[in-house]
């Protein structure tokens, strides 16, 4: 990939087409288990989809890893330091599996509290238990699978990302298939089926991506002794930089799992409903968020060589296609919500509460592209403080308490609650604005060959990782 701005049309769309394929895949893993629990039951339904959540919000720290891997390879990569984010891309596998076993134990051990502090039915608590526990046994599989790939997008490859992802969407739908319907003879595992078709799936991914990166015929190699080896330097930038990108993360799914306390709270049929539209909802999620990874690689690659003109128009660019395009998607929720809101569940009730949430999440489309590649742009520079405070100051002063007003005060229930998500995007969208013009992510800079420097200015003005011994 050649970074000019004659090549930047170019070189965004085929960083995003993929990149918007893959999480348009991924999507597809949590789509195929909300239609099949949709079938089984509706508490069945809801158990899988709260626990499905507090997996996510649990793995975040870990996830950040990811986060700051993408970054760092991206700027060493553009900086044509080859070995370096090889280095990076080692320990970031080895950490995050470390991280995410570690994690995973406490929470198979105390699912059922955690459900409970949700305020859900006991029998979504049941089910929610078997779900939780069962995905959380390939949780160090799925960290190799985010981290890999994170890795392969700061490289500037999004295709070999977006061929697993399809791989591993092909095995969920199919074991699911089998699994939670008792099809072909298989037994009828319902809610246990659909834990064991995303662990099956997240194996199949692992393997993948670590036989791409060690055959190393892709953006990128990793070699076995950087995984299995103790680098220092490397490591702490990782901390250094994945820690605002996991209290980032963190704050942002705390937001979500209390928006999700106060629609548990209106009742079981709402929570169902509420999960159909996030579903449908996510689906035009993927080209912006397609346009955000190309943002992140382009801004970090672009400030790695020196181009801060460059990464300005690129964050730009990809921004204006990103409203534009997900502009468009919003007419499209508009007209197709109730159809695709049928292919889900079949209660007319729930048929029409879905597909009105559904057209009120068109209207923050705009919105939603431009903070999310504004965001990508953010992390990929490596200022992933910055990216950080625009959450916890949307989360904490918007979105809770706009939400809990409409939907909770004035009565306005499930409905409420989603036009309170269009207020928070509408805030957050400036807010991120004025904190990208006030141009701190161009003055990080990326010293490989100076000594590690404390952990404050980490993050504020160098990123330093020295050739390994």
């Amino acid at each position: 990939m050649e970074l000019t701005e004659k090549n930047l049309n170019r070189n965004i769309l085929s960083l995003a087409v993929p990149a918007a394929v893959e999480n348009l895949l991924y999507m597809m893993v949590f789509i195929t288990d909300t239609m099949f629990m949709a079938w089984v039951g509706t508490k069945q339904l809801a158990g899988v989809d709260i626990s499905a959540m507090i997996a996510g919000i649990l793995m975040l720290f870990v996830m950040a890893v990811s986060t700051a891997a993408m970054s760092l390879v991206a700027r060493h990569i553009g900086a044509k330091k080859q070995r370096e984010a090889e280095q990076i891309a080692g320990q970031a596998l080895s950490l995050g599996f470390v991280a995410a076993v570690l994690v995973a134990a406490p929470v198979m051990i105390f699912a059922p509290q955690l459900l409970r502090l949700m305020g859900l039915e006991p029998a979504v608590v049941a089910f929610g238990v078997i779900y939780l526990r069962t995905v959380m046994l390939t949780a160090g599989f799925r960290q190799i699978i985010s981290g890999g790939c994170s890795t392969l997008r700061g490289a500037g490859d999004t295709r070999t990302p977006m061929f697993i992802t399809l791989i591993m969407n092909i095995v969920n739908i199919a074991a699911a298939y089998l699994l939670v319907l008792g099809k072909f003879g298989f037994p009828r595992l319902e809610v246990r089926g659909a834990a064991y078709a995303a662990n099956l799936a997240s194996l199949v991914g692992a393997g993948l991506v670590l036989f791409v990166l060690l055959r190393g015929r892709r953006a990128i190699q990793v070699h076995l002794r950087d995984v299995f080896s103790f680098h220092r330097p490397a490591l702490a930038m990782l901390i250094r930089i994945g820690l605002p990108a996991g209290l980032d993360m963190f704050a942002m799914r705390i937001s979500f799992l209390l928006y999700y306390r106060i629609i548990a709270s209106l009742g079981t049929d709402a929570l169902a409903a509420n999960a159909v539209a996030l579903r449908v909802e996510s689906l035009s999620f993927m080209p912006g968020m397609g346009i955000a990874m190309a943002a992140a690689t382009l801004v970090g690659q672009s400030l790695g060589a020196g181009q801060v003109g460059l990464a300005e128009k690129s964050l730009k660019r990809c921004t204006w296609m990103a409203g534009a395009l997900m502009a468009v998607l919003g007419l499209v929720l508009l007209v197709a919500a109730r159809p695709v809101s049928a292919l889900f569940v079949a209660d007319p009730k729930m048929i029409a509460l879905s597909a009105l949430c559904i057209q009120i999440s068109a209207f923050e489309q705009p919105l939603l592209g431009f903070v999310m590649v504004y965001m990508g742009g953010l992390r990929g520079a490596g200022d992933t403080l910055s990216a950080m405070m625009v959450t916890l100051i949307c989360s904490t002063l918007v979105r809770l308490p706009v939400v809990f007003f409409l939907a909770i005060t004035l009565h306005l229930g499930l409905v409420g609650a989603w036009l309170g998500a269009v207020v928070d995007w509408a805030f957050r969208s400036v807010v991120v604005y004025w904190i990208a013009r006030r141009g701190r992510w161009k003055r990080i800079k990326v010293d490989i060959s100076a000594a590690p420097v404390p952990a404050e200015e980490i993050v504020t003005e160098t990123v330093a990782i020295p050739p390994a011994s």
